[in-house]
């Protein structure tokens, strides 16, 4: 199981594969059988689901990316007062740019989490994926990663964002970037409703042109979701 985890391959675009590891899992996809019912997804638990398969979409999105949010009105939100004035600008500036910067926030953390990833490697603990470049979830072994991955502040303003608590799911820590092409995780990592997938970037060292830097385009959170069924992904009988 810990080999085709890490495993990015051929293998792993097959139907099969995806149903034969996800009924190795069916006693924790059970609890989905409600929520699949609610959403009109007439397909077993264990088989793949893309967003077409939502027969009953929500028309929801989350409240700082409407229209009608104005500084005023986010600035009497209860929670708005809670934050710094740095803070605070950025968040008002959020419907028109979709991104916040937050410099220096876990400096003093950097270095340790540095430390506990590479001690977890030494112990056999945690490993790259086949890419050679990314780990999944190390928050699950490294408790330094869980205080980021958990951080106050950084649950807070998503709280905000979308006036719910949040859920954080997954951590990747990188070499030198995922050194993908500009995307959007919604694709892959779809919501319902749209919109409710915010991530967190977090620089573990100094980061210059060409150390795997994160690009953004501002403003690109309010383009129209593109999900697969908008164009030829790939997707056959057999394959995902």
């Amino acid at each position: 199981m810990k080999a085709l985890l890490q495993y990015t391959g051929f293998l792993r675009r097959l139907r099969v594969t995806y149903w034969l590891f996800n009924l190795a899992n069916l006693l924790r996809l059970a609890k989905n059988k409600q929520l699949y019912k609610t959403l009109g997804i007439g397909k077993p638990i264990w088989q793949h689901v893309a967003h077409a398969d939502i027969k009953q979409p929500s028309a929801d999105i989350p409240w700082l990316d409407r229209g009608d949010n104005t500084p005023k009105a986010i600035g009497q939100r209860a929670r708005f007062a809670g934050f710094s004035p740095a803070l605070q600008a950025q968040l008002l500036q959020w419907p028109a740019t979709g991104f916040i910067i937050l410099p220096g926030l876990l400096t003093a953390e950097a270095d340790g989490v540095q430390a506990e990833i590479a001690a977890l490697r030494q112990a056999g603990k945690l490993n790259f994926d086949a890419t050679g470049r990314k780990i999944f979830n190390a928050w699950k072994h490294s408790p330094a990663v869980a205080g980021i991955f958990h951080h106050p502040l950084l649950l807070a303003i998503t709280g905000f964002i979308f006036d719910k608590d949040v859920l954080p799911f997954q951590t990747v820590n990188f070499i030198r970037g995922s050194q993908e092409k500009p995307h959007s995780d919604s694709i892959h990592m779809t919501t319902e409703p749209l919109g409710y997938l915010v991530a967190a970037w977090v620089a573990l060292e100094d980061i210059r042109v060409g150390s795997g830097e994160l690009l953004f385009y501002p403003g690109s959170h309010k383009l129209r979701y593109v999900m697969s069924e908008d164009f030829e992904s790939g997707n056959t009988a057999l394959q995902l």
